[in-house]
């Protein structure tokens, strides 16, 4: 199975995975281990606290709390299998909506100021979705 997973990241979704390896690349010196066959790379930041997935490469920051970082994890793996779907079109379906629902300050207000949730946006409620269908896990809330 890991096998399949690999050739499917590596060749339909080459173009994430390129992006992810170029990032894995630059924390070569970060604490890396395997989570479900993704390759987990944990790093420090000041200004940011989550992740952030490309192909299957899982980047999150640290510390952080065990559930969260246990939802995270979940949370970041569904990209990875949006990844194995979406193929080439992920950056534009997936990555793109999604660097912008997380970091652009109007949304981020509001999300904030309506309490609307992160998952609201559709590739973000299909990624909890997706991974706590492949993983078999449930996350303790919603990210």
């Amino acid at each position: 199975m890991k096998l399949w997973y690999y050739l499917v990241q590596f060749t339909w979704g080459i173009l994430q995975n390129l992006a992810g390896c170029f990032w894995f690349l630059c924390c070569l010196r970060k604490k890396h281990s395997i989570y479900h066959g993704a390759i987990l790379t944990r790093v420090r930041m000041k200004r940011f606290s989550g992740g952030w997935t490309f192909g299957c490469f899982i980047f999150l920051t640290e510390p952080m709390e065990p559930r969260t970082e246990h939802d995270i994890l979940i949370h970041e793996y569904g990209h990875t299998i949006q990844s194995l779907i979406l193929g080439p079109v992920w950056s534009l379906v997936v990555g793109l909506p999604s660097m912008l629902w997380c970091n652009l300050p109007p949304f981020q207000r509001l999300r904030r100021r309506k309490g609307i949730p992160y998952s609201r946006l559709y590739c973000e409620g299909w990624a909890n979705r997706l991974g706590q269908k492949v993983l078999k896990e449930k996350q303790y809330r919603d990210v």
